[in-house]
């Protein structure tokens, strides 16, 4: 047996839940923060409206973030967290390599004001569910809707929330690390063990369990970021290209100009739309030739 309750969200007894709480259950999706580094990141963004770059060296002088921090702004240590959770929930081998993974580092303070007119924030969502094609498992910055419970979930707090049947709904939040947390965590797996109530990892043989593979996330609504030429006609290019992709859009805000500038901001939401019509569009959009730099593309999280 072994015993690992720290390994994921910290103090938040995820691992418990999941391997002896929820053993009845059938669960169809696990979704959370699993980093907070990332999510402290996010935080200030929003809060104190700076820039990714200084809300790094932030979290770097306060302990939240290493000299070294890729493992956590590249989305990695969120999707390794995912695996262990995915392979509790669904019987699925943990791999990470069958994990579509995305980082925050894309993620400037013009999308935080942007998400904002939205009436929404950005975090690191991971997430792991059951879709028509198989088990999708997805780590990536999304637009969260201010109204929804992980939208309040802020700094270096994680949160789990769990859908199963015939439970329902749980929302799990607490602190991510530190020594409190891990204490707490550890603290617990002792007692187990002591009281000789060790566990299999996953309840299985992971060499029998079922192999991870790739799945696309179902359709959904997306944000697209890009800058635009400010010349007569580069909107209605764009506008174009998404349309004959199968693209389809529900809201665009775009920044007044600025004296001198020769490329725009501009913002999409889409509606619902699969993911192969989306790389349609976002491939055709790369070759446009009033477009500067690559477009950003974050799913929209959905309750």
């Amino acid at each position: 047996s072994l015993a690992y309750e720290a390994a994921v969200a910290g103090g938040i007894p995820v691992i418990k839940t999941l391997r002896e709480a929820l053993a009845g259950n059938k669960i169809s999706r696990v979704s959370g923060i699993l980093n907070g580094t990332c999510n402290f990141i996010l935080s200030q963004m929003e809060s104190d409206g700076v820039s990714f770059e200084a809300a790094l060296k932030d979290a770097q002088a306060r302990g939240f973030a290493e000299a070294e921090p890729d493992l956590d702004i590249s989305g990695m240590d969120a999707a390794q967290k995912l695996a262990l959770l995915a392979g509790l929930a669904f019987g699925v081998q943990p791999d990470v390599s069958q994990i579509s993974v995305t980082g925050i580092e894309a993620i400037t303070d013009q999308d935080i004001s942007f998400a904002d007119e939205f009436n929404s924030v950005i975090r690191l969502i991971a997430i792991a569910g059951e879709g028509e094609d198989g088990l999708v498992q997805c780590v990536a910055p999304m637009l969260v809707a201010r109204g929804h419970a992980l939208a309040q979930v802020k700094n270096e707090l994680n949160a789990v929330a769990i859908e199963a049947s015939p439970v329902g709904q749980l929302f799990l939040q607490g602190p991510g690390a530190g020594g409190g947390a891990t204490a707490s965590a550890v603290l617990s797996d002792i007692a187990d063990l002591a009281q000789g109530f060790g566990r299999s990892v996953f309840g299985a043989d992971a060499l029998n369990m079922q192999a991870a593979q790739v799945v696309d996330l179902p359709p959904q609504a997306w944000y697209l970021r890009l800058a635009l030429a400010d010349e007569p006609g580069s909107m209605a290019s764009v506008t174009q290209v998404l349309a004959e992709s199968g693209v389809s859009i529900e809201e665009v805000v775009q920044r007044s100009r600025n004296a001198g500038d020769t490329y725009l901001p501009v913002v999409f939401i889409t509606h619902k739309v699969d993911a192969a019509h989306l790389r349609a569009a976002l491939s055709s959009l790369a070759r446009q030739d009033t477009i500067s730099n690559q477009v950003l593309a974050l799913p929209v999280f959905e309750a």
